[in-house]
């Protein structure tokens, strides 16, 4: 890694699938304190090959076709579930402090990094942010999966659905205080 002190962006690199997965997630609080390096695995989802390049911003709800059926606030457009996934390479570098921020998620959201449960969102219209160090591999392929379920709407007209808004993780070093 360059510096210490450094953000890498996740806008690009994405991909997407519409609709759910075969999946038995445990989503303990428990998932909370296990690692990558430990080889803990709390996602347990049969992925298929369906899935699209997208980049952030993405509403995947504005490309559905209109229903007369759906909901007049979702824009007459049914609402549902997706999955995004970004995989990338960090440097053969010790990781001290890793934060990943999502600036807009729209729908309740479930984070994975490596398979881990990193955090969970539960309003799409705040930022928010979960310490991913543990959970890295430096030298070796990461995945970010995300579980967006926008089947509910928070509001009283049409808010779309997906990550519409930056995400990036924030490396920095962690401080230390003696006394």
């Amino acid at each position: 890694m360059a510096s210490a002190n450094y953000n890498l962006p996740l806008n690009a690199g994405w991909k997407f699938h519409l609709g759910d997965f075969e999946r038995n997630i445990n989503l303990t609080a428990s998932g909370y304190h296990h690692s990558a390096q430990a080889g803990g695995d709390l996602l347990n989802v049969v992925f298929t090959d369906d899935w699209t390049d997208v980049a952030v911003p993405h509403d995947w709800l504005i490309a559905l076709p209109y229903d007369q059926t759906a909901a007049a606030m979702s824009g007459y457009k049914h609402r549902g579930v997706a999955w995004y996934k970004n995989e990338f390479v960090l440097p053969e570098t010790h990781v001290e402090s890793a934060k990943l921020v999502f600036d807009g998620v729209l729908g309740q959201c479930t984070v994975f990094v490596n398979g881990i449960i990193a955090v969970r969102n539960f309003s799409g219209y705040n930022r928010f942010e979960a310490e991913i160090g543990d959970y890295l591999l430096p030298g070796k392929p990461n995945v970010i999966h995300l579980l967006v379920d926008a089947s509910r709407w928070e509001a009283w007209w049409y808010e779309g659905a997906g990550l519409y808004r930056p995400v990036r993780i924030e490396f920095r070093t962690q401080n230390h205080f003696l006394t």
